[in-house]
């Protein structure tokens, strides 16, 4: 995988690579315990919010990347609403 094929941009989502001024949105729905009910994290403390946005981004220099954690970034409300999570497991398929 050679040509970026992000960002992503629909009428309401852009998802795109995570940034370090997204720790406020992150932190805001990773430390809800409501959202972390049904996940296997969380609720996160500042410092698991610091540690999950920093390996997001160091994930990001990968060559070949084959790990792929976005942000969901809410056009119209201005901020990360959540993260999806793609990997990349075999090339030629």
């Amino acid at each position: 995988m050679t040509e970026p094929w992000f960002p992503i941009r629909t009428k309401w989502l852009l998802l795109r690579d995570f940034r370090e001024t997204d720790f406020d949105d992150v932190h805001a729905y990773g430390s809800d315990p409501e959202v972390a009910r049904l996940m296997d994290w969380g609720p996160n403390t500042p410092d698991d919010t610091r540690e999950a946005v920093a390996k997001a981004i160091a994930q990001q220099a990968a060559s070949p990347r084959t790990e792929f954690v976005l942000a969901i970034d809410h056009l119209a409300a201005g901020r990360v609403i959540g993260s999806v999570a793609l990997h990349w497991r075999d090339g030629p398929h």
